[in-house]
């Protein structure tokens, strides 16, 4: 919703539709679009903002177009060639990877084997590679965010780029949705399964917006805004009309206070042609069409869309516009848009965010008009963020009230910390079946975890992880509706429909609770996914290889079924989820930044509690063919041997399988509960490269940033972190980089702390590592002891941290422990975690 009256002015607009480029992709004749178009990709000539580069000739359309779309918004926000500033981040929401270049691909795969698939390919065609590519190639260094929900995504970027400029966690930022759907054997079905317009097929779309926080003084730093956000909303409502309305009516009135109603409110599904049909590049669209409708008389196809459940303003002209779409999976997301002279200096919103530097890293000052309650200082050129209350203390922190876990290693919280303190490994031999002596040969896999046919492995993970965390915080209610035949205590299953499969523990009875009379809490879910459905790619294996019968023999079917039926929307309808739901496509940061986001929107009060976590299983022989040809992959064949973080003879990652799902609890919520916190979220931090699509820049400096960020929001010096658990996952170069910087980071203190890695046991799970890593602060939190680095020896001449072989006592009370991670394309996320009571 709005966070405290803050609004966003929109400076920058770059979009592209069928219909064309900038605000000619609308087409307008007489107050109705035309609807005559037949063609459904947007037109690009070789001028048009670098579309002729790399990008243009390896086919990877959706991120040409993101790029492109970037430059038009930037040109906007920074006129008279002004330089852009670098510290400015990305959010891109997106639903599909590009299809036709998959298949032809997975047919080379199948005819000649991993050698026939060009480097990288896979990851070139991943939802993060349009941010990623945006933010290297325009050398952004602010945080790089992928969202990945059919649709909905090009909604939510715009709406979680508010929250991200309203909060002051970045100064400036590009966020938008991008779609290009191609020709595919997928589609004359895909068609009918996602897009709105069953009959058309999907269209290509793209819209992006400069967002940046609103001046006291101006509308704008650099130029004129657009259009200002005023709120965001989005709930899993199952399609629910009345719970979509309530949705929109709950936004419209913390949005515009007073009453006074909306001029439009425009539904996605019922624009015009192609916005309907162009996925979350149409949902973005949707709201580049409310900028462009500002201040202009209110056409005659948007009277036809007038709101009945929302009361209409007397005016002729736009100046007020809510937008939503709604998922094919049930999730609804709304944003609320006001004209530049609606918000006036009469209107001004009582609280704002002002610019003291642009160059200054980002310094930001907030202020409040009517009540010092909040201060956001400035120290070192570094933000710091620190609400002060009366008392003096610092402002509430989230909790993590519940932990639930599948990993390589164990099933089930317990499990998983005996074998970390242990230092077993969950890597074993292990090659997919046609790759036999063409790629590696280990893997790290959740045991004795059988499969369901009809649901996909990662979200059978999901589920046991999901079932586990809700028990473990006192969210019974929860785990019955999914087990509804289920009678006397509960129990945790192993996560799959067969309720005869039980137990590998008990959850104690000390953290079971019911509610009695008390009102059942709206629970939201933040899942971090490196991509949704990507076992579908193993069904497009499957069509590939039996051709036309396919669709007789249900293999397409299950296709379908696995895009429309991603695993956030199979967990949020098993238990029942009302709150807001987001997939975050930003591959390995995405589990930390699920669980960031979570800490950040429970404190904002947006959902009362969110499940925050990731689930990955990418086990099959196209995933593997991939990273084996990108030499990501340790070509050691020895399970206790493979995998080696910051050991010198390091040679490559373990691919692994996994889920982790925490419960994230604003402190009030638990309280009122009765449950005990294992851990607060005490900071968490953002940056990016912008230097390379495949390598980490050698000088760590954007990890340097996002650790100082999480501790700056934490409050704390980098001598007060008592253990580092990186990301480390045994690559030469990325290893060494993350040395580098960490180095950096305590070079003034006068010891070191103890830097090791769990990827030798776990596996790299890519988004679900990160929280793998979370799971394992908790424990060391919980039980006083430093977990080991599995498989280290010896580091690397030039490291000096202590990376713990064996696992050992802590020497000192551990308070607060950091959590690194970093992805393709730069991205970099680092979060800390204290022990409850220890924060200052």
């Amino acid at each position: 919703m709005g966070i405290n009256g803050v609004k966003v002015a929109v400076t920058g607009v770059g979009m592209l539709s069928p219909l064309g480029r900038g605000e000619k992709a609308f087409v307008m004749a007489k107050d109705n679009y035309s609807s005559s178009i037949t063609n459904n990709a947007c037109s690009l000539s070789s001028n048009d903002y670098g579309a002729n580069g790399e990008l243009s000739k390896k086919g990877w359309r959706a991120t040409l177009l993101a790029l492109v779309a970037s430059r038009m918004a930037l040109e906007q926000a920074f006129p008279f060639e002004s330089e852009p500033d670098r510290r400015t981040g990305v959010i891109f929401g997106t639903s599909l990877i590009d299809l036709s270049a998959l298949e032809r691909y997975l047919a080379a795969f199948r005819q000649d084997g991993p050698q026939a698939i060009p480097t990288w390919a896979l990851h070139y065609g991943l939802p993060l590679a349009h941010a990623s590519h945006v933010a290297v190639s325009l050398r952004l260094k602010g945080m790089c965010e992928t969202l990945n929900d059919p649709i909905t995504a090009g909604i939510s970027a715009v709406g979680m780029g508010y929250r991200v400029v309203a909060l002051g966690e970045e100064c400036s930022l590009l966020a938008g949705g991008v779609d290009s759907p191609s020709d595919s054997i997928f589609l004359d079905s895909l068609a009918e399964t996602l897009s709105v317009r069953s009959f058309l097929r999907p269209a290509e779309g793209c819209a992006v917006f400069h967002l940046q926080a609103e001046e006291p003084d101006s509308i704008s730093y650099h130029s004129k805004a657009a259009a200002y956000i005023c709120g965001y909303a989005k709930a899993f409502t199952e399609g629910k009309r009345e719970r979509n309305e309530a949705l929109i009516q709950r936004l419209a009135k913390e949005s515009f206070p007073g009453g006074e109603g909306v001029d439009l409110l425009l539904d996605t599904a019922n624009l015009p042609d192609p916005i309907p049909r162009a996925l979350a590049g149409g949902s973005s669209l949707a709201c580049g069409l409310a900028i462009s409708l500002m201040d202009k008389p209110v056409p005659e196809f948007a009277q036809k869309t007038a709101p009945s459940l929302l009361p209409l303003r007397s005016r002729n002209n736009v100046r007020r516009v809510i937008v939503t779409a709604e998922g094919p999976a049930g999730d609804c997301a709304a944003i609320a848009f006001a004209s530049c002279r609606e918000s006036s200096k009469t209107r001004m919103s009582r609280r704002y965010v002002s610019f003291s530097n642009l160059d200054n890293n980002c310094g930001i000052t907030s202020r409040d008009s009517s009540a010092a309650d909040s201060t956001w200082a400035v120290r070192n050129g570094e933000t710091t963020i620190r609400s002060i209350y009366n008392s003096g203390e610092i402002a509430p922190r989230a909790f993590i009230t519940g932990i639930g876990i599948a990993s390589p290693i164990g099933v089930g919280r317990d499990a998983f910390y005996k074998a970390l303190i242990s230092g077993t490994s969950g890597v074993v031999r292990y090659v997919p079946p046609g790759l036999e002596g063409a790629g590696p040969s280990t893997a790290a896999l959740v045991p004795y975890f059988p499969t369901v046919p009809g649901i996909q492995r990662s979200t059978q993970l999901a589920f046991a992880a999901t079932e586990e965390a809700l028990l473990d915080a006192g969210l019974n209610d929860y785990f019955y509706r999914a087990m509804p035949g289920l009678t006397g205590k509960p129990s945790l299953t192993i996560g799959v429909p067969d309720d005869s499969m039980h137990l590998n523990k008990v959850a104690s009875d000390e953290r079971i609770m019911s509610y009695g009379h008390r009102k059942e809490p709206m629970v939201g879910l933040y899942l971090g996914e490196t991509l949704p459905s990507m076992e579908a790619m193993k069904h497009l294996e499957e069509i590939l290889r039996k051709g036309n019968n396919a669709s007789e023999d249900g293999a397409l079917a299950d296709a379908l079924k696995d895009i429309r039926e991603s695993t956030l929307a199979r967990v949020a309808k098993r238990f029942g989820l009302s709150g807001e739901v987001l997939t975050f496509g930003s591959g390995c940061t995405g589990g930390l930044f699920a669980l960031g986001r979570a800490a950040r929107d429970v404190l904002e009060g947006t959902t009362s509690l969110i499940l925050a976590g990731s689930s990955e299983s990418n086990l099959f022989p196209f995933a593997f063919g991939v990273l084996s040809r990108a030499k990501l992959l340790t070509s050691c064949p020895n399970p206790n041997e493979a995998g080696r973080p910051f050991d010198e003879d390091r040679d490559g990652e373990v691919t692994a399988e996994g889920s982790v799902m925490f419960v994230v609890e604003h402190p009030d919520s638990a309280v009122e509960r009765g449950a005990e916190p294992y851990a607060i979220v005490s900071g968490f931090g953002t940056a990016g490269d912008a230097y390379h699509f495949k390598y980490n820049k050698l000088d760590g400096e954007s990890l340097l940033d996002a650790s100082k960020m999480a501790l700056n929001k934490a409050g704390l010096d980098a001598s007060e972190i008592d253990l580092v658990i990186a990301h480390a996952s045994g690559f030469k170069r990325s290893d060494a980089i993350e040395v580098r910087a960490l180095a950096n980071l305590f070079s003034g203190c006068e010891t070191f702390p103890p830097v090791i890695s769990i990827k030798g046991a776990t596996g790299q799970a890519f988004s679900a590592g990160g929280l793998f890593q979370v799971a394992a602060a908790l424990c060391a939190l919980e039980k006083g002891i430093i977990p080991p680095t599995a498989h280290f020896k010896q580091a690397d001449e030039d490291d000096p941290f202590d990376h713990v072989p064996t696992a050992r006592k802590a020497e000192v009370p551990i308070r607060h422990i950091l959590i690194t991670s970093y992805g393709y394309g730069g991205g970099k996320a680092a979060l800390v975690l204290s022990a409850h009571g220890k924060v200052r």
